[in-house]
């Protein structure tokens, strides 16, 4: 279909029919999903986490004082959330999702209609609101699809408000912006290259046209500063403090040393956040967008493409900034894939001449990842939503009941005071604080030192066996040491497929003596007989009896005349260490992890070889 023309003599009554099915439609996709997850009984650490601080803010005498003082925490969604949490605590706080997916599709539609006519802006909203992706998050308590739509908003209403000249859209743009500052802790990386790209327009716009006035863009600008700066006043350094230690400090994860952005860093950091897509779909985008730059190339004369280029623009520097991190976050780039579909969208339906088999192509790509969100599959081309791949990554299975074991361990610990020094998927921390008695006093360390330090206040203490951990990371080999000193002896245990479990300690007179045996490792990455090259990270996992002290990768072969160590460190996927392999020289390497605990027992894992071709 050429010349996807808007036409001005259309009806708004006819534009907003159009606008109605698209969201009648995510709608219909959006409520099976959304009972499917309530049933599943398997809600996570960000599900509690922000309906804890919702319920927070619900109770709160001064609530503005409250929505000033959330931290690291944007405070957006649980703001929204307020009134689910009233009625239905966890489940009803993530409800707020559908409303946050229908502004998504709204303000898609509304960006669209610049270059297509409406119903390829129907089917454009649809592809970037009903992806694998998008849907995956919109079942889950969580910031990235707030942001998403926040981004696409921006765009629409700057685009619609002509550099800034129309009232309307100029504040319809300041309230988006705002909304995206405030939308989750890593707003500033949508926001700066917002900004550029905004700044570029204006400039080449005002070079040729002058503007009639700047009142517009300043009520636009006093719109952010009234709605967003209170909060990043008062929270802002938390929010800045999280985002600079959690994505730019040395780590052994993306990146060896801090910011460091190379092509290495963007090829993983595409692949992390492609993995949210799945690879089918991943592949469907990857047509996408070759078949529209083709396009561009060969047909640019019969193309509208005014003012893409700046989504362009932003998508780009903002996987740059993404791919500087070492933090994986959670669908950090899912703002960017929404603006690479759309971009794909708007090109292609302008182009394609055989538009029905082109909204086939688009029906089953969307229709691959829609029934995925019902599988309990763990294949990357075919995967389930995250939140069920949690549970079964940390030994569970796709009927586990999350709900009803965070319920028995808390029936087990009473009212009595008690010391959780674990975060998991399965065992969740703030899930137990959710469900325990009121009286019960159940507290989350953010560091393995308090949780020392709450020993001696506590007559119960739950620690855990995991091979997938969320953060907060509390080191359980020194908790659980330090209980055996201080007379904790083992009391109950949930034992769980795949080895993982936990484990209910209670104070007594004595010290408990149990048998230890040494740990459990093996290599997760890399995979037999792979190869790698540039910047890498080894992956493996370790479990003990008392838990895990330290865990290395000894790397031989080669010219090596001495086995290389790489240490490794705790990460919510397994303990990750990073290896340059520009270091060594091209050739075959065999790699073992070693992983020792706190009585200094240790234990190898078998050799994983591989081969560096740099």
């Amino acid at each position: 279909m050429r010349h996807q023309v808007p036409s001005d003599s259309q009806s708004d009554l006819l534009q907003k029919r159009h606008l109605l099915v698209a969201l009648g439609v995510t709608t219909a996709v959006w409520i099976p999903m959304f009972a499917v997850r309530i049933s599943a009984h398997q809600a996570n650490v960000d599900d509690f986490a922000y309906a804890a601080l919702t319920r927070h803010l619900l109770h709160s005498a001064d609530i503005v004082t409250a929505l000033l003082h959330t931290g690291q925490n944007a405070p957006l969604v649980p703001a929204l959330a307020l009134p689910g949490v009233a009625i239905d605590g966890v489940y009803g706080a993530m409800a707020v999702e559908l409303p946050i997916l229908l502004l998504l599709v709204a303000g898609t539609f509304v960006l669209a209609r610049n270059w297509l006519s409406p119903w390829p802006a129907v089917v454009t909203s649809l592809l970037v609101s009903l992806n694998e992706a998008a849907l995956s998050y919109s079942v889950m308590l969580n910031f990235a699809l707030a942001a998403t739509a926040a981004v696409v908003w921006c765009f629409a209403s700057y685009v619609k408000s002509e550099r800034f000249q129309s009232w309307p859209w100029s504040l319809i743009f300041g309230i988006a912006f705002a909304a995206l500052l405030l939308s989750r802790t890593v707003a500033p990386v949508y926001a700066v290259p917002l900004v550029v790209a905004v700044l570029a327009d204006l400039i080449i716009g005002w070079r040729t046209h002058p503007p009639r006035g700047v009142l517009p863009m300043v009520a636009a600008i006093a719109v952010v500063l009234i709605v967003a700066g209170p909060w990043w006043l008062v929270s802002g350094s938390n929010a800045i403090h999280y985002l600079l230690n959690a994505g730019y400090q040395p780590s052994s994860g993306f990146t060896a040393h801090g910011a460091d952005l190379s092509p290495s860093t963007i090829v993983q950091r595409s692949r992390l956040e492609l993995t949210n897509l799945g690879w089918t779909q991943s592949v469907f985008l990857a047509v996408a967008v070759i078949t529209a730059l083709w396009a561009i190339f060969r047909h640019r004369s019969e193309l509208r493409l005014t003012r893409l280029w700046m989504l362009a623009v932003w998508a780009i520097l903002t996987l740059l900034v993404l791919s500087s991190s070492d933090n994986p976050g959670t669908a950090f780039g899912l703002p960017v894939l929404a603006i690479v579909v759309f971009l794909c969208a708007v090109v292609l339906a302008q182009w394609v001449r055989r538009w029905p088999l082109a909204l086939v192509v688009a029906v089953v790509a969307l229709f691959v990842g829609i029934t995925a969100e019902f599988s309990s599959s763990t294949d990357g081309w075919w995967h389930g939503p995250p939140y069920r791949l949690g549970v079964i990554a940390a030994g569970g299975t796709a009927r586990t009941n999350v709900d009803q074991l965070d319920a028995q361990v808390a029936r087990a610990v009473g009212p009595s005071t008690a010391l959780l020094a674990v975060n998991s998927p399965i065992l969740n921390g703030n899930g137990l604080d959710w469900y325990a008695l009121p009286t019960a006093r159940i507290e989350s360390p953010n560091s393995s030192e308090i949780a020392v330090k709450g020993l001696p206040y506590s007559r119960y203490l739950i620690t855990g066996n995991f091979s997938y951990v969320y953060a907060p990371l509390i080191e359980q080999s020194v908790v659980e040491s330090a209980a055996f000193r201080d007379g904790f002896k083992p009391l109950r245990s949930w034992t769980m497929e795949g080895g993982d479990s936990v484990l209910l300690w209670e104070r007594g007179l004595r010290k408990a003596h149990v048998l230890v045996g040494p740990p459990k490792t093996r290599v997760l990455s890399p995979k037999a007989n792979s190869s790698l090259s540039g910047s890498k990270f080894l992956v493996a996992s370790a479990s003990g009896t008392i838990g895990i002290a330290r865990v290395e990768f000894d790397i031989t072969g080669g010219s090596l005349r001495s086995p290389l160590i790489v240490s490794a460190q705790p990460f919510p996927y397994g303990w990750i260490g990073g290896l340059q392999t520009t270091d060594l020289p091209n050739g075959r390497y065999a790699v073992t992890s070693v992983a020792t605990d706190p009585d200094g027992k240790s234990s190898r894992s078998r050799a994983v070889s591989f081969r560096i071709v740099n």
